[in-house]
């Protein structure tokens, strides 16, 4: 005779029940028969661009901030509560909180790549915030 479903339910679930005649052991593993794996964490390079000449990696870094840019005014900010600064910009209210980031921006990033990597005049222009 087959056992009924709730209590073959109960076992491959392991869910804890009141009678100490249980046949598994309480544990934190999973009773299904698959192993956790424990991969060993492999030990990081302090930078990994070392292994590039430097002029690469800054190009690397300069291509990779470029991108960001050009889909920064369609990715959602929370600083704009999770709108775009393209839709933000569309309105008046939405304008000055888009100019105040941007100016904020660029303020954080001054005389780094990152400054290098991005027009912020360009950006400005793209949301149609400078005067016309």
């Amino acid at each position: 005779m087959s056992e009924p479903m709730e209590t073959i339910r109960k076992r491959s679930l392991d869910v804890a029940s009141d009678d100490s005649s249980s046949e598994r052991p309480k544990t934190l593993e999973p009773q299904s028969g698959t192993v956790l794996r424990r991969d060993p964490i492999p030990e990081l390079d302090g930078e990994p661009t070392r292994k590039f000449p430097s002029s690469l990696a800054r190009t690397i870094l300069l291509e990779h901030l470029a991108e960001h840019w050009a889909a920064w005014p369609d990715q959602p900010h929370p600083a704009l509560d999770g709108e775009t600064p393209r839709k933000s910009a569309s309105t008046a209210g939405g304008r000055s909180r888009v100019e105040a980031l941007i100016c904020d921006l660029e303020q954080q990033v001054q005389g780094t790549p990152i400054a290098e990597s991005c027009d912020f005049q360009r950006l400005r222009f793209e949301l149609q915030l400078l005067p016309r």
